[in-house]
């Protein structure tokens, strides 16, 4: 359901900024829309995650000096480097001998951090090999770009030599050795988006010491017709656990995710009694927004919207900033009531020091939402 909910709010995506760039008309885009929002899984949501995505994209495009060639829903291939490889970029720019894409996510799951990011990395290779010929690119950009989670777009440059240099000593031979299957398994966060995770044996190993616990028993003792189970296991093919394993391995899990949860709330309070942990660090947890007064906020949602008091309410409470939002769109909201939104950091919360958020500070939140008076 995610991955079609995902692929209906790009093609709202790519209607608008067909429209918005001058690469389609209104009457166009009208007319495909009245047919998507038949759709089961249409909301109007998407419209309003779209006109952020399209606005982010304007705004990018006016950070050029002249006009930048922008085409969105662009395919593209990295085949040199990875056997097969290819990728759609959701929308390319470029101008100033600067290459551009941008990459939508309509889930709201998962934070994605565009910084040396291996995906974003492959679709700006292949729009580099695409267009390299056709424009001078001397540098390369990437953004992710993800309203439903955050108002904040991920950013990331580096230079077109340098994504070039990186395709050839790192990616190459890792594909080779990936396409031919002489690689190896590297369980790691990226698991999360691979249909084998649960049966994968590298994972099981990495998280519950698996081999620990497993008897070792020589080929040659096994019956007959466990040997060859037993050979295609050792010699990685395949490196699935059965229904037997995954079952005595539950256990395991549930005892170490609660270990887990345990360990980072012990770092987390240490962390803010000021001790160190290399590789670690505190950033703002998500942030929550409520109305300052919300009569006040009635009084400027009639004038602006003619929005009647039951339009405001899901009975008793008052509605949420972002329900509001979803109403009567984001953009539109945000200009009528931005003095009346107050923006509250979330609890500090662990991340690694890659991540590209900025370092919790507890003075900063201690005065977070406190304005002065002339």
């Amino acid at each position: 359901m995610y991955a079609e909910e995902g692929t209906l709010a790009h093609k709202i995506c790519e209607l608008m900024v067909g429209v918005r760039f001058g690469l389609s008309t209104q009457e166009k885009m009208d007319k495909a829309m009245s047919q998507l929002k038949q759709q089961e899984l249409y909301s109007d949501e998407m419209l309003r995650t779209a006109e952020f995505y399209t606005d982010y994209l304007s705004e990018k495009a006016n950070t050029f000096h002249s006009t930048p060639f922008v085409r969105p829903e662009v395919r593209v291939e990295f085949t040199e480097f990875v056997p097969e490889g290819f990728g759609t970029c959701d929308c390319i720019m470029i101008g100033d001998d600067r290459l551009h894409i941008t990459d939508y996510k309509h889930g709201k799951g998962v934070r994605v951090d565009s910084k040396d990011n291996p995906q974003m990395k492959l679709y700006a290779l292949g729009a580099l090999i695409k267009y390299r010929p056709l424009y001078k690119i001397e540098r390369v950009s990437m953004a992710i770009v993800q309203p439903r989670i955050s108002d904040d777009v991920s950013e990331f440059e580096m230079s077109a030599d340098d994504l070039m240099k990186w395709a050839e000593e790192y990616v190459r031979p890792r594909a080779k050795a990936a396409y031919e299957g002489t690689g190896t398994f590297c369980p790691g966060d990226h698991c999360r988006f691979c249909k084998g995770k649960i049966q994968c044996r590298a994972r099981a190993e990495k998280y519950s010491a698996y081999a620990d616990f497993k008897d070792f028993i020589p080929v040659d003792n096994l019956p007959a017709d466990k040997k060859e189970e037993a050979i295609r296991t050792n010699t990685g093919m395949p490196k699935l656990l059965t229904n037997q394993e995954l079952a005595e391995l539950l256990p395991v899990a549930r005892d170490l995710k609660q270990w887990a949860s345990e360990l980072e709330e012990y770092i987390r309070g240490a962390m803010l009694d000021g001790q160190q942990f290399p590789g670690w660090k505190l950033v703002d947890g998500r942030s929550s927004r409520s109305f300052k007064d919300e009569e006040k906020v009635k009084q400027l949602m009639l004038i602006a919207f003619g929005a009647a008091e039951s339009d405001l309410y899901t009975e008793p409470k008052f509605k949420s900033v972002a329900d509001i939002e979803k109403q009567f769109g984001k953009a539109k909201v945000g200009k009528v009531l931005k003095d009346q939104i107050l923006k509250t950091p979330g609890k500090p919360t662990l991340a690694p020091e890659s991540d590209g958020r900025a370092e919790f500070s507890a003075a900063g939140s201690d005065f977070a939402g406190v304005t002065t008076s002339k």
